[in-house]
This record gives C-alpha cells, sequence and structure tokens, in this order.
C-alpha cells in the first residue's frame, strides 16, 4: 500500500507546529532587539543633531529624557524642538552615575556639554551607552553587553 497512516500525519503536524512555535519565539525576541538598537541610534542621532544646531545658531539646546513620561526631547529657548514617545513600554534609560529619572544634557553655543553617559536597555538582550563628551560635545554608540 502506499500513502501515509493517520498516526504518520499526526506525527508530522506535531513537529511543524513544535519547530513553527519556536521561530515565532525567536523572531519576536528579534524584534524587541531591532526596536532597542534603533531606539539608542535615534537617541544619539538627537544628540549630535543639538550639538550641531547648538553651535550653528549659537543658543543652547537642552535634551531631555522623560523617564515616568517614557518620551524625550529637544529644547531650544522656549519649546520642544523634537519631542517623541518611547517605541516600546519596556524600554529604560539611566544617566550613569544619578538615581534622577529625567535625565538633561545640555549643549552650549561653542559645542561643549554637560556631558554623561546614557544607558539604554530593555528588559533582557543588549546594553547600549551613548556618551556625551563634557568638553568636545562629541556622540559615541557602545553596544556593552549583547
Amino acid at each position: 500500500r502506499k500513502g501515509f497512516t493517520l498516526i504518520e500525519l499526526l506525527v508530522a503536524l506535531i513537529v511543524i507546529g513544535i519547530v513553527s512555535s519556536l521561530i515565532g519565539i525567536f523572531v519576536y525576541s528579534g524584534i524587541d532587539n531591532v526596536r532597542l538598537n534603533t531606539f539608542a541610534r535615534e537617541i544619539s542621532s538627537t544628540l549630535r543633531y543639538a550639538r550641531t544646531h547648538a553651535v550653528s545658531e549659537k543658543k543652547t539646546y537642552s535634551f531631555i529624557i522623560h523617564g515616568k513620561e517614557k518620551t524625550y526631547g529637544l529644547y531650544a529657548g522656549s519649546g520642544p524642538v523634537i519631542y517623541k514617545q518611547f517605541p516600546s513600554d519596556k524600554l529604560q534609560t539611566a544617566l550613569k552615575g544619578s538615581s534622577e529619572e529625567d535625565i538633561r544634557i545640555d549643549f552650549s553655543m561653542y559645542g561643549s556639554s554637560t556631558g554623561g553617559t546614557i544607558e539604554v536597555k530593555g528588559t533582557d538582550g543588549p546594553i547600549w551607552h551613548i556618551s556625551v563628551n563634557r568638553v568636545t560635545g562629541k556622540v559615541e554608540v557602545e553596544k556593552v553587553k549583547s
């Protein structure tokens, strides 16, 4: 006889189900890591934008992360230039050496800044450090834990 028995078909379906559920788990965790990576890069580019515009417009720019509200903004003068929501509630930020929930880094018209290192992390996975040099205002991004 040619063909498959009912037991063989059930075993094949169970194996396919297990494999597809494992693939779903890996894809889902990968999405969180992509969000984290994108968020860290977004913050660093906003900081670079702040430094560049502080020098070119000859005024102070302030980058502020509002920890409780899960938002961040770039301010010059009276109002926000950029104001955004965190892409996910799972993302956390902290300023190394500080216990404050709100993070503030100011850029002067000379290119210098108040400096500091912002740590960006999710519930698990990589940790990113975004360092702002106090003297030059240069912004560097580094993945410190995979």
